[in-house]
C-alpha cells in the first residue's frame, strides 16, 4: 500500500488582493476589512456570495503573536459553534502598514458581530472605522495542512482548489510579483491565481507559490513549476 504523507505545520502566505472597509454603520467601532474578490488571478468570480463575509480582516492596534491569535480561535469556535479559521495577518497599501486578525468560513454577518464582540471582550483593542477602497499586500501567518502528491507538489487538505509548488530558490514579494508576470506572459494555461507561501519541514525551509485553481490537472501544475523556475533564473540572472 503507498504511504500518504500528511504535514501540518506554521508558514506564511503572501498575495496582492483588493480589500475593501466593511460598513461602518454596522460596524461602528472597528475598522473591518473584506477581499472583495477572491483569488483574482483565477479566469472566473469565485463563491462570491454578498449574503455572508468572504475573507475578513479585524484591523487592530496592536500586534498579536501567532499563539495568542490561535488559542483565541479556538476559544471563538466553542462560543460561536462554527469551524472558523483565525489567523494574525500583515495588510500593506502604499506606506501604511495594518496589524490585523484573518478570518475565513464566518456563516453570516451576526456571526461576525459576535467574533467582533468575543475579541473584544478578550482584550483586542480594534483601530477605529475609516474608509479603504484598495489594492493591499496581505501576509498571512498560516497553518498549512498539506499532502505532498507527488515530489515538490503538495495539495491543500482545507482547500481543494488550492496546490503548492516548491521553488528551489527564495523570493521576495517583489520578485515574486515580476516573476508572476513573466510566468503568465509565457505560458499558455493562465487561467490560475498565484501567492506566495514559505513553510518549514523538518528537512528545511520550503519556498513555493500557491496555485488556485479547483480544476487544474497535475500536468498543468509541473509545467507551470518549469515556467516559474525557468522565469526565476532569467531574474536572478538580471540582477548580476
Amino acid at each position: 500500500m503507498e504511504r500518504r504523507l500528511f504535514i501540518e505545520t506554521f508558514g506564511l502566505l503572501t498575495k496582492l488582493e483588493h480589500v475593501m472597509s466593511l460598513n461602518h454603520q454596522r460596524h461602528p467601532n472597528a475598522l473591518i476589512l473584506e477581499i472583495t474578490q477572491p483569488y483574482p488571478g483565477y479566469y472566473s468570480a469565485h463563491d462570491l456570495d454578498t449574503d455572508k463575509p468572504r475573507t475578513i480582516f479585524f484591523v487592530t492596534k496592536e500586534a498579536y503573536s501567532i499563539e495568542h491569535v490561535v488559542r483565541l480561535g479556538y476559544e471563538a469556535r466553542k462560543v460561536l459553534g462554527c469551524d472558523i479559521d483565525v489567523t494574525p495577518a500583515k495588510i500593506s497599501i502604499f506606506a501604511d502598514s495594518y496589524n490585523a486578525i484573518r478570518v475565513k468560513y464566518l456563516k453570516d454577518f451576526d456571526m461576525m458581530k459576535a467574533l467582533q464582540d468575543f475579541l473584544k471582550a478578550e482584550g483586542i483593542a480594534f483601530l477605529k472605522y475609516r474608509r479603504i477602497d484598495e489594492e493591499a499586500a496581505i501576509q498571512i501567518q498560516k497553518l498549512f495542512c498539506i499532502e505532498e502528491i507527488v515530489e515538490g507538489i503538495y495539495q491543500d487538505l482545507d482547500e481543494p482548489g488550492e496546490r503548492y509548488i516548491a521553488l528551489s530558490s527564495k523570493l521576495d514579494f517583489g520578485q515574486f510579483r515580476k516573476v508572476s508576470e513573466a510566468v503568465k506572459n509565457n505560458i499558455d494555461y493562465t487561467g490560475f491565481d498565484a501567492a506566495l507561501a514559505v513553510f518549514c519541514r523538518k528537512k528545511g525551509i520550503v519556498d513555493a507559490v500557491r496555485i488556485f485553481d479547483p480544476n487544474i490537472h497535475l500536468e498543468n501544475l509541473q509545467k507551470i513549476r518549469t515556467v516559474f523556475e525557468d522565469q526565476i533564473k532569467r531574474l536572478k540572472l538580471q540582477e548580476i
